[in-house]
Parts: structure tokens; C-alpha cells; sequence
């Protein structure tokens, strides 16, 4: 068996990144970035590469990144003009920050392999953390001027300039989410807890923002409440159809005739042992 306190850290860190979402953090963060870059060639890829600079510095998980970004922003930037390509593209992408800028989940299970596998070499995860920071930023910045170089080419739309007080305003009311980060980052770096204690500190305090702040977990539960026993099954339906939505897309992108035809693994192994055991048939994609 493998015993680690360490990586206790990772399911702490993916249950605040549900927690964001679940309470209405993220749509906070979604406002503010749409006011502070919407204006930009490209405003709503500019947005997506934004929340997920935010959004990496609180979830650490690039997976959690891909998985709630791509929800909002593929289907809603295919809409507006972009291509879809492009649209996955810099999803894809910019959910890559998450391996980079701290809390990075990578860097956690990177310093405790290398610590336990040498015997002798510590790796501070603190110090890998204080090292994400401006190579994730700069990446960040490469990508909004990516987006911008082909928004002009593409003629990709923008929004109209927010003013001053309405950036003001969604700062003022994103602050608290912004602390997040701060509060992990700022406590391993200086001592005040290990990375595991900083994972449960961030769940307590996106649950806390929750529900005492945003209190958008108030009407989640309240919806919940008033449909009994249906809240496990609206939950099956909705990721079924956002598996139905992942083919259609993939589909599109690789120009696949028929969706159902696309099969999902986790690996490549996956995909090896699919197709060693007769579950792929001839014409199937596996994505892995």
C-alpha cells in the first residue's frame, strides 16, 4: 500500500474547485474577467485564458480546469463567431495553467514521489510553489496575446469597454474570492500550514463564501430540497449529456461522421486494452 498525508491534499483541492461552482464563485470570477479583458480583440477567449488564471490558483487541477471551463465557454464562444477548433484549443490551454501556477497539483505529487523515492532529498513544495508563480503569469500573458493576434486575423468579436465603476464593482465583490489563493499560497510559502492543511483550509473557506457570503449554496440546497430524490438523478442526466456534447464537438473537431462512434478512455492503456478485448469496433475513435 501507499500512505501519504501529503497527497491528501489533491481530493481537498478538487472538492473547492466544486464548491466554486456549486457556490457561485466562479461566476464572480467570470465577471470580473469579462470586465477587465472583455474589451479586448477576442473578449470572450481573452475571458476564458483570465478565469483560468484564477481558477488555476485556486483548484490546482488542470483536469477541474478543462472540465468546468469547456461547460461555459466552447459552446458559448461557438456561438459568437469563433471557431470551434480555436474554441477547444484555448480551453485546452489555458486549463494548462493549473500545472504551473500554485496550488499546482502536479507540483504536490511531483515533491512527494521525488522526496520519498531519494530518502534523502527534501523537496520543498513551498518553494516549487513560489516558483509556478511567474512563469504560470507570463504564460497567461503569452496566451492573451496569442488570442489577440487572431482575433484580428479572424475578426473575432469583443464586448463593449467596462467602466471604471463597473470594474470596481465586480472587484469589490470578487475579493473574496481572490483571497483564496492568497490564503493557500501565502500560508505554505510562509510556514502557517503544510499543503495538505492548506487544501482544507481553502474547503472551509469556499464553503464558508458559500454559504455566508454569495450564499449561493442556500438555493442549491433549497432546490435540492424541493425535488427529493431527484437531485441524484438530474445530476446522471446532465453529465450524460455533456458526454453527448463532448462527442458532438469531438466529432465536428476531427470531422468524424458519427458521434456515437467516439469512445473515452482514460489512457492509452485504455484505449490498448478496448481494443484487445473486442470493445472497439472498426471506425471507433478512442480519446484518451
Amino acid at each position: 500500500s501507499y500512505n501519504s498525508f501529503i497527497l491528501l491534499a489533491v481530493p481537498f483541492f478538487l472538492l473547492t474547485a466544486n464548491l466554486m461552482n456549486v457556490g457561485g464563485i466562479t461566476d464572480r470570477l467570470v465577471r470580473l474577467s469579462r470586465d477587465l479583458v472583455g474589451h479586448f480583440p477576442g473578449g470572450l477567449a481573452q475571458v476564458n485564458v483570465v478565469l483560468s488564471i484564477f481558477f488555476a490558483g485556486i483548484s490546482g487541477s488542470s483536469t477541474a480546469d478543462a472540465a468546468s471551463q469547456g461547460k461555459i465557454f466552447i459552446e458559448a464562444q461557438v456561438k459568437e463567431g469563433y471557431d470551434l477548433s480555436f474554441s477547444v484549443a484555448i480551453t485546452a490551454v489555458s486549463a494548462a495553467l493549473a500545472g504551473i501556477i500554485p496550488p499546482s497539483i502536479l507540483m504536490i505529487v511531483w515533491g512527494d514521489t521525488l522526496t520519498l523515492s531519494t530518502g534523502t532529498l527534501s523537496v520543498s513544495i513551498g518553494a516549487l510553489f513560489l516558483a509556478g508563480i511567474v512563469p504560470g503569469l507570463l504564460l497567461g500573458l503569452v496566451q492573451m496575446a496569442t488570442v489577440h493576434a487572431y482575433a484580428k486575423l479572424r475578426n473575432y468579436p469583443k464586448y463593449p469597454r467596462s467602466t471604471l465603476k463597473e470594474v470596481g464593482a465586480a472587484m469589490v465583490v470578487a475579493v473574496p474570492a481572490l483571497m483564496t489563493p492568497v490564503i493557500i499560497i501565502g500560508g505554505k510559502i510562509f510556514g502557517w500550514f503544510t499543503a495538505t492543511e492548506s487544501a482544507c483550509i481553502a474547503v472551509l473557506y469556499a464553503a464558508a463564501l458559500s454559504i455566508f457570503v454569495y450564499r449561493e449554496m442556500d438555493r442549491f440546497a433549497r432546490s435540492s430540497a424541493a425535488n427529493p430524490g431527484r437531485g441524484g438523478h438530474r445530476r446522471a442526466v446532465e453529465a450524460e449529456a455533456m458526454i453527448e456534447e463532448t462527442r458532438r464537438l469531438l466529432a465536428r473537431l476531427f470531422n468524424a461522421p458519427r458521434p456515437e462512434r467516439i469512445v473515452f478512455g482514460h489512457n492509452a492503456t485504455d484505449g490498448l486494452n478496448m481494443a484487445i478485448k473486442g470493445v472497439l469496433r472498426p471506425g471507433d475513435h478512442a480519446i484518451t
